[in-house]
């Protein structure tokens, strides 16, 4: 006899016995069951019961929020915070809808990012990241608040960030940081600046305080604000040029 011969011959049929009858009708029951309790409510009123049954029991055990420690709050209210929470003193610690909680606080215009934390057994321990105001864009004859991401911060008031760059034009946001770590290599020159206005979302002009205006090339930003720092130090272009210096081309400063 073959090898495969041998195999066949060694598998024998399934018996069609009363035992597999009753146990396949016992299944099919059983998931009939599960479908009717599914649909009726039977689990979820059940699995209600069990939770508030848990409650009682670790709020019986002294597991209750008692202290609400938060860290990193600078610019957002505690109102807003526990608006955000929506728990009370002496809620059961273990059920606290800390996802919830989560969504409502990154909703809040300050907060960046955010951490909450179950510290047993009474403590819901918050920290909290906010966003850093970078500067002011306008936009549409409106002004608005920016953090350092280019975002704008909402529903916040502009009078107290006066002292804040002014940006202006379409997409001046996304690239505001970059021309202000520039800026920063060059601190006598960007005193003087006014305003930075997006050109074409290519580039930027420069507004000085004596309306002078900084024509800047679309690339090698910082090299060609140090040319100029270092041509006024040496030349006073300030002084020189009446409405325009213009640096678009490379090695080159064009006075008007």
């Amino acid at each position: 006899m073959s090898r495969l011969n041998s195999v066949k011959s060694a598998v024998a049929p399934v018996p069609n016995s009363p035992f597999l009858k009753l146990t396949l009708a016992g299944i099919g029951t059983t998931l009939l069951f599960i479908v009717f309790f599914w649909y009726n409510g039977t689990f979820e009123r059940t699995g209600n019961s069990l939770t508030l049954f848990f409650s009682q029991k670790t709020s019986s055990y002294g597991l209750i929020l008692k202290n609400t420690l938060i860290k990193g709050r600078s610019k957002t209210t505690m109102k807003e915070i526990f608006d955000a929470l929506q728990v009370s003193p002496s809620d059961p610690l273990v059920t606290l809808d800390l996802e919830t909680a989560y969504t409502n606080l990154k909703q809040l215009p300050w907060v960046k990012e955010v951490v909450i934390e179950r510290r047993w057994p009474d403590t819901l321990y918050i920290t909290l990241t906010e966003r850093k105001p970078m500067a002011l864009w306008q936009h549409n004859q409106k002004i608005h608040l920016i953090d350092q991401g280019g975002s704008e911060i909402p529903s916040q008031p502009i009078e107290t960030h006066m002292n804040l760059p002014l940006v202006i034009g379409e997409g001046a946001p996304q690239f505001t940081q970059d021309l202000l770590e520039a800026l920063d290599q060059t601190p006598a020159l960007k005193k003087l600046v006014t305003a930075a206005i997006r050109v074409g979302n290519r580039r930027w002009n420069l507004k000085l305080q004596n309306n002078l205006t900084i024509l800047l090339p679309e690339d090698n930003l910082a090299q060609s604000l140090a040319s100029l720092d270092r041509l006024e130090k040496e030349m006073h272009v300030f002084e020189k040029a009446k409405t325009t210096i213009d640096l678009r081309i490379p090695k080159k400063m064009v006075l008007v």
